[in-house]
């Protein structure tokens, strides 16, 4: 099935895809579109959002105007880091805080 309409591109190089295309090809609001060029063609793409982590397409959620799967947000939340530098490797327990060796060693000197 084609679908098709003549729409002129504005001086800021804008042209608007009509509502019965969107709604057609449940395009929204705040939607990523692929634009490229195939055979003198300039064609647009509706994308699929994914995890920026994982790469995951289900169960996302926005952080920071990045999607990210409710898996690895919970991940993230739970990882802990270092409390003087935010590493996340090769951390020890001190006074109820995670410290990187590094830092416990710095801390140890002063």
């Amino acid at each position: 099935m084609t679908i098709g309409t003549t729409r002129r591109i504005d001086q800021l190089g804008r042209v608007v895809v009509p509502v019965e295309l969107r709604r057609t090809l449940a395009i929204r609001e705040g939607d990523l579109l692929e634009v490229t060029a195939e055979d003198g063609r300039l064609i647009l793409r509706k994308v699929a959002p994914q995890c920026a982590l994982c790469g995951r397409h289900d169960n996302l959620m926005d952080l920071r105007e990045k999607p990210l799967c409710r898996d690895c947000v919970r991940e993230i939340r739970l990882e802990p880091e270092c409390a003087v530098c935010g590493r996340l490797d090769n951390l020890v327990e001190l006074r109820d805080q995670h410290v990187c060796r590094d830092g416990a060693h710095e801390i140890s000197i002063v």
